[in-house]
């Protein structure tokens, strides 16, 4: 709505405004979608692929699981997915939040 124009036709404006903030969620969730997929097939995949025999999941040098620098990859990965997590959540809350504003004015109407 916001890229097409069609948000013109809204009059409530904190309906517009939740809108827009869902949309820069929306933007911010692809980022960190990228960051994600990026981090893992540029650094986990290569740091995986001595360790694990990817056709039957077996594990080729379980010692190298256990070192500081493949431990560090997972932490930074976590990260990556709580931060996801937690944008992921403000989106179903603003989705909420513009639901619950669209009833109320529809009600109104």
């Amino acid at each position: 709505m916001v890229n097409s124009g069609e948000i013109k036709l809204l009059r409530n404006h904190d309906i517009v405004n939740g809108i827009r903030k869902l949309e820069e969620k929306y933007l911010y969730i692809n980022r960190m979608e990228n960051i994600h997929y990026d981090a893992v097939m540029i650094h986990v995949v290569q740091s995986i692929n001595p360790l694990i025999k990817f056709s039957t999941g077996k594990i080729q040098r379980p010692e190298l699981i256990f070192n500081y620098e493949f431990q560090n990859l997972l932490s930074e990965l976590i990260q990556i997915m709580q931060e996801k997590n937690k944008v992921y959540g403000e989106a179903i809350q603003e989705i909420e939040v513009i639901t619950d504003l669209i009833d109320k004015d529809l009600e109104d109407n």
